[in-house]
């Protein structure tokens, strides 16, 4: 069986990673012509955001609150929803990327 703590710190770890990294490939998206950079930018964001929001369900039904107590949580959850609308804008816009 899965270790709850063990997923939830590994998740807690490998967000920064994945924001971090969507966000260095939407620089080279607005800086370069790379059509690869450009393909992938879409999906970074959303992996990152689908990794949030599994982080954030499992960490609510684990500690039975939602991650909104501390100052570290809430910004976590400010960069949750400003992913999550900066994608879904991009979406409905139809952006190119």
């Amino acid at each position: 069986m899965i270790d709850t703590k063990i997923l939830l710190n590994t998740l807690l770890h490998l967000l920064p990673v994945l924001y971090g990294i969507a966000f260095f490939n939407y620089i080279l998206v607005f800086v370069t012509e790379e059509v690869l950079v450009r393909r992938v930018a879409r999906p970074l964001v959303s992996i990152a955001v689908a990794v949030n929001a599994v982080y954030m369900l499992g960490f609510t039904i684990f500690f039975q609150h939602v991650p909104f107590v501390t100052v570290f949580q809430m910004l976590g959850a400010v960069a949750f929803s400003m992913a999550a609308i900066y994608l879904w804008v991009e979406t409905k816009t139809e952006s190119p990327y």
